[in-house]
C-alpha cells in the first residue's frame, strides 16, 4: 500500500467509536477512533472524527483549527488500537512511541467546521 492509498476508507461511516479499551481510554468521550480497516500484517488505516469542541484539545477560545495534539492523539489511538487488533499484544502492554511521521497534505482540512471533522490514519 503506498502512503496515500486510502481508498477503503470510502466506506467508513464515522457513526460510532471503536472499543475505548483498544485504545487505552476509561470513557468513551475520549475516543475519537470510528473505523479501521487492516491493509496487512502491519498496516492499517483508521478513521477518527474530531469534536467540534474540546476540554484539553481546543480550550483556547474561537479555536479556528483542529489542535495538532488532538491529531497527535488520535495518531497515539491509532497505533495502540493496531497494536492489539493485528499483533494481538496483551490488554496489559504499555506502549512506548519511538517515532511518528506527520504527514498534514491540506492545511485548510484542519479548519473547524459546522460539522465534526472526519480524519483518516494511515498507521
Amino acid at each position: 500500500m503506498s502512503s496515500m492509498d486510502i481508498a477503503p476508507a470510502d466506506t467508513f461511516t464515522f457513526t460510532r467509536t471503536l472499543d475505548r479499551v483498544l485504545v487505552n481510554r476509561r470513557s468513551v468521550a475520549e475516543v475519537f477512533l470510528t473505523d479501521f480497516h487492516p491493509v496487512s500484517d502491519d498496516e492499517w488505516i483508521v478513521g477518527a472524527q474530531l469534536p467540534l469542541g474540546h476540554a484539553y484539545f481546543t480550550d483556547h477560545l474561537a479555536a479556528k483549527f483542529y489542535d495538532v495534539l488532538l491529531i497527535l492523539e488520535c495518531c497515539r489511538q491509532a497505533g495502540t488500537y493496531g497494536g492489539y487488533t493485528q499483533f494481538g499484544s496483551p490488554r496489559d502492554t504499555i506502549n512506548m512511541v519511538s517515532s511518528l511521521r506527520l504527514t498534514i497534505n491540506d492545511h485548510e482540512a484542519l479548519q473547524i467546521g459546522r460539522s465534526p471533522g472526519k480524519l483518516v490514519i494511515h498507521v
